[in-house]
């Protein structure tokens, strides 16, 4: 009787400790399950088969992601990852929830983003501080970010912003709300992203901005 009740015991532990062996994230507005993968350092299939997720497109707000034991949140922003075509592509979420569209003039290099909401808010892609603020003609009012990596983050076409020239912000912030483009008779903006006082190039395919 004495050694089952140690077995008993013995299962009743292993229980316990499985069911503290992840914490919970619950997914915000404007977060991705990409993101929360980033964030806390683990591979997002790794996340997805833990939580038992087969599409990552039906993951709604309010969601709670049950994340590996260990794993702590890290510096939001951009990483670099290289593809095996030697690009180096930047992972990130969209500064504005919109379409898509390849923006290049003779003097700018970027992305048109057409937004989803006439009232949509623009979201810092990374961590870094407000490096300029400015209304720039054809371009509407700018904000510049520089993060830490040197990586200038040119946010164009604002309504209203939050934020002020010098002010450290995080990735996720809300720092405007998107302005209407005139040409296109559209709410949007447009954006683009500088090392080096180099623009980066935008793959369509892909959705992402790479150096190659």
């Amino acid at each position: 009787m004495k050694k089952l009740y140690v077995i008993i015991f013995m299962i009743a532990g292993l229980y316990i400790v499985n069911s503290q062996a992840y914490k919970v994230h619950v997914l915000k507005e404007g977060e991705t399950l990409w993101r929360v993968s980033k964030n806390y350092s683990i591979n997002i299939d790794e996340l997805c088969k833990y939580n038992k997720i087969d599409d990552v497109t039906k993951v709604k707000i309010g969601a709670e992601i049950k994340i590996p034991n260990g794993k702590t949140p890290i510096t939001s922003g951009p990483v670099m990852e290289k593809n095996s075509n030697g690009k180096s592509y930047l992972y990130f979420d969209m500064p504005l929830a919109g379409s898509v569209k390849l923006f290049t003039t003779s003097q700018y290099r970027g992305v048109l983003i057409f937004s989803d909401d006439n009232n949509g808010v623009v979201k810092a892609i990374g961590d870094g501080e407000v490096h300029y603020i400015d209304n720039i003609i054809g371009y509407g009012l700018t904000i510049i970010v520089k993060d830490k990596n040197n990586y200038l983050y040119v946010y164009s076409g604002f309504k209203e912003i939050y934020v002020k020239k010098n002010q450290k912000i995080s990735s996720n912030e809300v720092i405007g709300k998107v302005g209407n483009l005139t040409r296109y008779k559209k709410c949007g903006m447009l954006f683009s992203i500088q090392q080096n006082d180099k623009p980066l190039k935008f793959d369509m395919e892909k959705n992402k901005f790479f150096i190659d």
